[in-house]
């Protein structure tokens, strides 16, 4: 690269000699591809990740023949140089940058690259937009002196955010309150539009959102810091939505106003385990007449209806949003149950009513592809013990099956075969009253689907003769097989189908099944069945019975919003800490279906694969792990400490023997490593999930 011709030559060269220099940087481009192209072909066969640094690298060179490229174009005009919205239409920086891996690792080269490049075009601007987005990752990622060092750079270029970014750095750090005092003091020049601010604002549109995003950080460090009366600050959010009226500033709105009914909800509650006056927190002591509090749930219509706004505003905050928006709706009608006192009741009930008056607004204005993200939570109140709250549940999860039939099919199947009376008849309810709107095409999804669960249901209860390593579909399930194929009626429910909100995504259905099915060996006979879809691949499922999935569905669900928390966190970001993820579909509450995860072994058989290539030799290994346990512990009185003996002998007699595996299949050292890593830190995420939640058995 340092042998490469300059860029910045070709716009000072003559039309003769553009060509010329053009076709030698070309020349060097395409030795640097060539160099990498042959690392990357071999590092895509192991893994995405081991592939992804010469991933990069490639980037970084497209984005050099773009320069070129946009050089090249401006020497050839009068002017010599090309307006800055061409040059962002050719060079598509910010949608390149975009879908990069958002670690420092990963974007601080590409940034770096990018200053050189402005540099070279004469695009100060571009320049200082690069020094600003490298201050933000290195603030998210804790380093703090290269940020301040790189939000200085982009205030010298007049980067509009260039400010804000500088005084995030001081919150960061734990200077809150002198961070809060220089933005006080620059909002005035911000707001003028004489010219006053120190940042180049290419529009009073840009301003105003510059402005929108200083004004909701006065808001949340005033908030943070305990400064200014609920009213005062509420009126400062209201400054800043009044400005921008976005999702971001309606969000955290909800959350002060949400926190702010959390302390009052603890505080009247301990006051009332107390048995004083919530009235006189002091006991009568103050010389001041003290402001009567508030019942906290007469905040509950207030943060449901900024809550509600904010998912009408955009879907960024969607999994905080709108669980967060059902769990107070569920809670404020569950309250009206449990009190019986006239006065408070009263206005329980008013509040209620004005929750219920926003609720039944949203349920209207909100697309049914957001409620449908927060279906397994409304399902499992359609039984709520308020009257009225499980009607509109009801309703909001029937107008969400008219247009995503599938999803919410296979999300009330197990429930509809439920055996508790008040629950399967809430889900056939929905069902039929989804049937009654649909079309004719979309009632054909509600009946097949039901159908071909209770042939999935039989294939899972079906016992095999004489201990059958394999049964056939055709003869063994006959029903199923003659209904196919469902032409776009049954989706296949996998993740990633099920996970598709997309209209203008053709949906996979089932097209047929293997005729061979698989029964494991373990005690309930599980039987591995492969569905064929409609765009000819296999899909492989284990229908499993007398098995309740629904907690394990539940831990699916959770996977997904823990690997969200993870993708908004540089540091889990930057070791790519994840939980892998498959479908776990109940048809009833003791069966269902479980997604099949491809390629992947049990790390029993790797072990085995390394102890002995013979399996007799490894029936013999457990037979004398078997008896020195008969003999050590069987008969022993002090349990734990016979226990403790056995497994000191058994470690002793069969060392470690996992690393064998690893090198033997990882011989090249950096594949080792990143296999290993890949390896220890998934594995860690779910131990670490698991011990949290309680997961027992040998998970």
């Amino acid at each position: 690269a340092a042998q490469m011709p300059s860029i910045s030559s070709i716009a000072t060269s003559s039309v003769q000699d553009i060509s010329v220099l053009r076709d030698a940087i070309s020349k060097e481009l395409s030795t640097m591809r060539h160099d990498i192209v042959p690392h990357f072909s071999a590092a895509a066969k192991e893994s995405y990740g081991r592939a992804y640094p010469f991933l990069v690298k490639l980037h970084m060179i497209q984005e050099i023949a773009d320069a070129v490229e946009s050089v090249e174009q401006g020497a050839g005009r009068s002017q010599g140089n090309i307006g800055v919205k061409e040059r962002q239409r050719l060079l598509r920086w910010q949608e390149r940058f975009s879908v990069t891996r958002p670690t420092l690792s990963t974007r601080g080269p590409i940034l770096e690259l990018r200053r050189q490049l402005a540099a070279l075009m004469d695009d100060q601007g571009e320049v200082g937009v690069s020094w600003l987005e490298h201050a933000k990752l290195c603030r998210e990622t804790g380093n703090f002196d290269a940020a301040t060092t790189s939000a200085a750079e982009a205030r010298t270029f007049g980067v509009p955010g260039s400010s804000l970014e500088h005084l995030e750095i001081m919150h960061v750090r734990g200077n809150t309150h002198r961070a809060l005092q220089e933005l006080q003091g620059m909002l005035p020049r911000i707001k003028s539009t004489d010219g006053l601010s120190l940042e180049k604002y290419a529009s009073d549109k840009e301003r105003k959102h510059h402005l929108s995003q200083i004004l909701l950080k006065e808001a949340q460090w005033t908030a943070d810091m305990g400064q200014g009366t609920r009213e005062e600050v509420i009126n400062l959010f209201d400054q800043a939505l009044s400005v921008r009226l976005w999702e971001t500033g309606l969000f955290h709105l909800a959350l002060y106003l949400d926190q702010y009914m959390q302390d009052a909800k603890a505080r009247q509650e301990s006051v009332d385990k107390r048995n004083k006056l919530v009235v006189d927190r002091l006991g009568g002591k103050s010389r001041i007449k003290l402001v009567q509090d508030r019942p906290f749930f007469s905040h509950y219509p207030d943060v449901i209806e900024i809550y509600g706004k904010c998912l009408q505003a955009g879907t960024d905050h969607i999994y905080r949003t709108l669980p967060r928006l059902l769990t107070l709706w569920f809670e404020i009608g569950s309250l009206t149950l449990d009190v019986d006192t006239d006065g408070v009741a009263e206005h329980l009930d008013e509040a209620l009513a004005k929750v219920m008056a926003l609720m039944t607004n949203f349920s209207k204005r909100l697309s049914p592809s957001c409620w449908v993200t927060a279906m397994p939570q409304l399902i499992s109140r359609i039984c709520h013990d308020n009257r009225d709250v499980a009607e509109l549940i009801r309703l909001i999860i029937t107008d969400a099956a008219l247009v995503y039939p599938h999803q919410v099919m296979w999300a009330l199947m197990g429930v509809s075969k439920s055996t508790r009376p008040n629950r399967k008849s809430a889900a056939r309810s929905i069902i039929n009253g989804a049937k009654r709107r649909s079309s004719a095409a979309n009632k054909d999804v509600f009946v097949d689907s039901e159908g071909f669960a209770e042939q999935i249901n039989k294939v899972c209860f079906y016992v095999p003769q004489d201990n059958a390593k394999t049964i056939s579909a055709k003869r063994h399930a006959p029903h199923l097989v003659k209904k196919m194929p469902f032409h776009n009626r049954v989706a296949v429910p996998t993740l990633r189908i099920l996970s598709n909100f997309q209209k203008d995504q053709p949906l996979v259905t089932v097209a047929g099944v293997e005729d061979d099915i698989a029964v494991m060996s373990s005690l309930q006979k599980p039987k591995r069945i492969v569905l064929i879809g409609s765009d000819g691949k296999s899909y492989p499922f284990l229908a499993k019975p007398k098995d309740d999935l629904r907690k394990d569905s539940r831990m699916m669900e959770v996977a997904g919003v823990l690997n969200a928390l993870f993708a908004e966190e540089p540091d889990a970001r930057e070791r790519d800490l994840y939980l892998r993820r498959f479908a776990v579909v109940p048809i009833s509450e003791d069966s269902g279906l479980v997604e099949w995860v491809a390629d992947t072994k049990p790390v029993r058989s790797l072990i085995s694969e390394v102890i002995v290539d013979d399996p007799r030799k490894l029936k013999q290994m457990n037979m004398q792990i078997k008896k020195l346990y008969d003999q050590k512990i069987a008969s022993q009185k002090n349990k734990q400490a016979a226990l403790n003996e056995w497994l000191s002998i058994v470690l002793e007699s069969y060392p470690p023997v996992f690393n064998r595996w690893w090198t033997k299949h990882y011989p090249e050292p950096a594949t080792w490593l990143s296999a290993r890593l890949n390896f220890t830190r998934t594995y860690a995420v779910w131990c670490m999930v698991g011990h949290a939640v309680g997961l027992g058995d040998r998970h």
